[in-house]
């Protein structure tokens, strides 16, 4: 019993002794304090690749305190691509277009001068102003962009410095905007062929008889355009400058009157094959075209096979029988072959239409008539449909001979055929042409 008693006496001892030890800690802890609450905050949300939040270490341990969002410019580099100035023979000199892409789109902005990008979902230029912008200068085949940004409160932002301003090569377009037309006809590889165009060479027809209404095609080559009632024609050589009109192309000096227009300006003319640069309006793109020279295999020295002397009316008007057709010619006469024979131009629309082009066959042009030796004879110049070759022709005004040419040795093509097509030579012109003999045919003959 008196163990009993001891353990008992022991166990409330405890618990007196632990209330006791209780009641001190509790006097000196005081109240409980209230927990640290961080006041809300109006924040406004980063925009995607244009902000950076951040937040600082806070004692007591592992307590964060939010930090002021800091602004950083997007990275641009790897978007932003430089198509180059525009080079069209028009562009203007003083401030030059430079051409950019961004995403799905190309852009224009001079140099120096803004141009405003804009994010939703993905970077593209912006037709108006936005708080991100880019400047560009030309350096040789590349471009020097600077990326500017603002922040709301209107500071600009310039870091990180390589995304500030960096070098952007050149990557040309090389390619046109693919819904232009002209005339109806996308404007494409496939241009020439579906306009009809045809590169013959030099009109020789205009440099002997064009005079000074056409001096400017001297040292051009022909170019024909459509067919029938549609034809037309123009002259070129290398650096030349053609405006889309809206219904066809013309020669016109580079300037405020080709520029937002079509341009075809003139590369290469060499013998066999021709390129051009197309540009669309703006300069932004451009696509080369190439043209086969085209040659004509006309016979001239045996054209004139069927042209034979009947009689001489006057000194200077002569009759010949040209396939059952009686033909009266003198000199300065134009004699155009045709569908249904041979045919003088006599009017002035007829004589107009083919100085245009707007019809087309051999060409005989009397010039004079002449003594050769014990014979009286016609001299004549024969051009071919096409006007690139030209023959000197002797007509005998006696008996049934056939008409003379110059021999076909001392002919001179001026034309580079190809090696399955017939030579065709054009003499050396004769600047000396002998005056209009005051005489026809003698009695005799």
């Amino acid at each position: 019993m008196r163990v009993i008693r001891l353990i008992s006496l022991s166990i409330v001892a405890a618990s007196i002794l632990l209330l006791v030890v209780a009641g001190i800690y509790a006097l000196n802890r005081g109240p409980t304090p209230a927990q640290d609450v961080i006041p809300p905050r109006n924040v406004i949300l980063p925009q995607p690749g244009f902000m950076q939040t951040s937040y600082e270490m806070k004692t007591p341990f592992l307590q964060l305190e939010y930090a002021t969002p800091s602004a950083q410019l997007p990275d641009l580099r790897p978007l932003l691509i430089y198509n180059g100035k525009n080079n069209r023979p028009d562009a203007p000199t003083g401030q030059i277009p430079l051409h950019f892409t961004l995403g799905t789109t190309t852009n224009t902005i001079p140099a120096g001068k803004p141009l405003y990008i804009n994010y939703q979902g993905t970077f593209g230029f912006s037709t108006t102003p936005t708080l991100l912008w880019i400047t560009a200068e030309p350096q040789g085949t590349q471009a020097t962009v600077t990326v500017h940004m603002k922040n709301e409160t209107g500071q600009e932002i310039t870091t990180p410095a390589a995304f500030h301003q960096f070098i952007n090569p050149e990557k040309s377009l090389n390619r046109i905007d693919p819904n232009l037309t002209l005339g109806g006809f996308k404007a494409d590889g496939a241009l020439f062929a579906k306009q009809k165009g045809r590169l013959l060479g030099p009109d020789l027809f205009m440099e002997k008889h064009g005079g000074d209404e056409y001096r400017f095609t001297q040292g051009r080559e022909r170019l024909d355009f459509g067919e029938g009632g549609e034809h037309y024609v123009v002259y070129v050589k290398v650096g030349d400058t053609l405006v889309w009109t809206g219904t066809q192309w013309k020669n016109e000096e580079p300037g405020p009157e080709t520029r937002n227009k079509p341009v075809l300006v003139v590369n290469r003319l060499e013998p066999r094959i021709a390129s051009f640069d197309l540009w669309d309006p703006a300069g932004k793109g451009k696509v080369t075209l190439t043209m086969i020279r085209a040659l004509d295999s006309t016979a001239l020295n045996t054209a004139l096979s069927d042209f034979h002397y009947i009689s001489s009316r006057t000194r200077y008007e002569t009759t010949f029988d040209v396939g059952g057709q009686k033909l009266s010619l003198r000199p300065d006469d134009w004699v155009l072959a045709t569908e249904e024979g041979w045919k003088k131009l006599s009017t002035p629309q007829e004589i107009d239409d083919y100085v245009n082009g707007k019809v087309s066959g051999l060409l005989l042009v009397i010039d004079h008539v002449s003594k050769e030796g014990d014979s009286t004879v016609l001299k004549a110049t024969l051009f071919n449909a096409w006007r690139t070759a030209v023959l000197d022709v002797t007509l005998p005004l006696k008996g049934s001979e056939t008409p003379k040419s110059v021999p076909p040795e001392e002919e001179k093509n001026r034309l580079v055929p190809d090696q399955n097509t017939p030579t065709l030579q054009t003499p050396p012109q004769n600047t000396n042409r002998e005056e209009i003999e005051s005489f026809g045919p003698s009695d005799s003959e």
